[in-house]
């Protein structure tokens, strides 16, 4: 069966300029999201945010602020968790499924199931999967990436279904 999705993927530099202050914040991918929805069919059930390295750290970012609007969330390659947030724990009924390779900083491969099992209690909604070869390139996000499950998975998470 086909599926259809709409991608934005935004780059970490200003189109054109190649320049700027570099990852996108939770505030400026939200608007981007807006523009989207005004300009096509957006499923607002299904509105999903990945990232690599840092653009990991963004999508812990926006399901910090923005859980209700989202219906997963996939970090790739996370370089840190908000360990200090006070309010980590509103991301324990969101998705996740984290991407680490093992061959990247090793408190990584597993440090953002443990981080919100410990804050918050274990949940069945949170998965990561280590690479064995992977560090932090694409031999991770690459193989992520080209996942199949990954994509059939997050079709499955709806908003709607946590409410």
């Amino acid at each position: 069966m086909e599926k259809q999705a709409i991608v934005i993927s935004p780059n970490q530099r200003m189109p054109i300029t190649n320049s700027g202050n570099g990852w996108f914040n939770a505030a400026t991918l939200m608007a981007l999201l807006e523009d989207a929805k005004k300009n096509y069919r957006v499923d607002a059930d299904r509105v999903y945010f990945t990232g690599l390295s840092g653009g990991a750290n963004t999508s812990i970012e926006l399901g910090l602020t923005q859980t209700a609007r989202l219906a997963a969330i996939v970090p790739i390659a996370l370089t840190s968790t908000p360990t200090n947030d006070p309010n980590v724990c509103v991301l324990k009924p969101l998705p996740i499924w984290a991407f680490h390779g093992a061959l990247d900083t090793p408190s990584r491969s597993t440090s953002i199931k443990v981080w919100l099992d410990t804050k918050c209690g274990a949940s069945a909604m949170r998965a990561v999967t280590v690479y064995p070869n992977g560090g932090h390139n694409g031999a991770t996000w690459d193989t992520a990436y080209a996942d199949l499950s990954l994509y059939d998975w997050l079709l499955q998470q709806r908003i709607s279904d946590r409410q």
